[in-house]
């Protein structure tokens, strides 16, 4: 297979911030937000029927992100920051493992 041309844009599956809510906890009420703003103990739950969205992503080298014109998830040509690496464990205790991506003003 040959390679992928670095302008190829990659898609994601993702769930947008506003799908997550802390149920319990010192951010009772909010939605996920960037790492900063986490406190480990809270508990969030995912809202009822949110479903993914495809963010499209092209790289600008040096390990930097920007958003596609295509993608139905942010804003095209924002610069993306992986913030943090997650996991949620569910009340049966089964993990799950996510990347928090912040979109940013500045383009590459």
């Amino acid at each position: 297979m040959p390679p992928v041309p670095a302008t190829t844009a990659q898609d994601l599956p993702v769930l947008l911030a506003d799908d997550f809510t802390v149920t319990l906890g010192a951010n009772m009420g909010d939605p996920l937000s960037f790492a900063a703003e986490l406190v480990l103990d809270d508990i969030y739950a995912v809202a009822t029927g949110a479903r993914t969205a495809r963010l499209s992503v092209l790289p600008c080298g040096a390990g930097i992100f920007r958003i596609a014109a295509e993608s139905e998830a942010g804003l095209p040509g924002a610069v993306l920051h992986l913030d943090a690496a997650l996991s949620f464990m569910s009340p049966d205790g089964s993990l799950s493992e996510a990347f928090l991506m912040v979109e940013v003003d500045a383009a590459c």
